[in-house]
């Protein structure tokens, strides 16, 4: 009798041993698993959390701009286009959220194209932008200063690897697509209310050749913005 207890207790004690080893082994073989794929895991989540921040936070349903406020900014921006041939593209962008004390990103209100011209303002990715993308430009604009850049340098010194200012000059934003279709030079001015509250880009058809010309894009450019985005700011 006692000897038929101490084998039974034995062939217990041997089930848990095997029991507790295989759990560590499959535990083992989970961490193995885990720690292999630790860079795959991470840039997953990375992505899956950027997407839906981009998706579901940042990007607002509604943009607080009237219809017809849209279309006085289609309109103005139409005459101004019609008037100077050398403005390839118009984009009025306005930051979000509202009454926010950091802006998340740059949303477009809007956009138009010259008549005639190669340029195609869905094509470049440039819906919504977050607000570090091509922080040259948003150090300036955030303080009510007006940005300008050449494209052409943008893409093949700026952009360069290696280049000490390349992250300031990334963004989702497909320049080179914009640059083959004729786009060469950008005039960006801020929309001030009590803050700045968005700003518009004049894309130009040429580089400035001088100083004078780059002060004439300049003021053409802040009475674009003068006119349209004003509509913005109610």
């Amino acid at each position: 009798m006692f000897d038929t207890i101490i084998t039974k207790a034995l062939e217990f004690a041997s089930q848990v041993t095997n029991t507790k080893i295989v759990l560590v082994a499959l535990i083992a073989v989970l961490a193995y698993v885990l720690f292999i794929t630790k860079d795959s895991l991470s840039t997953f989540v990375h992505v899956s959390v950027e997407n839906a921040t981009r998706t579901e936070y940042y990007i607002p349903k509604d943009l607080n701009i009237s219809k017809g406020n849209i279309e006085n900014i289609q309109q103005s921006a139409r005459s101004y286009m019609n008037a100077n041939p050398r403005i390839c593209m118009i984009a009025v962008y306005k930051f979000v959220p509202d009454h926010d004390t950091f802006y998340q990103g740059r949303i477009l209100v809007t956009s138009g194209a010259q008549v005639n011209s190669k340029i195609i303002p869905d094509k470049y990715n440039i819906k919504w932008l977050p607000i570090s993308a091509l922080s040259a430009q948003m150090r300036l604009i955030l303080k009510g200063k007006i940005f300008t850049a050449d494209l052409k340098q943008v893409l093949t010194e700026y952009l360069k690897p290696g280049s000490e200012v390349r992250d300031e000059y990334l963004s989702p934003v497909n320049l080179n697509s914009m640059y083959l279709d004729g786009a060469r030079y950008v005039v960006s001015v801020p929309v001030i209310s009590t803050r700045v509250i968005g700003y518009v880009s004049v894309v130009f058809d040429k580089v400035p050749e001088n100083e004078v010309e780059v002060l004439e894009f300049i003021e053409l450019a802040k009475s674009v913005a003068g006119d349209t985005g004003y509509y913005i700011s109610f």
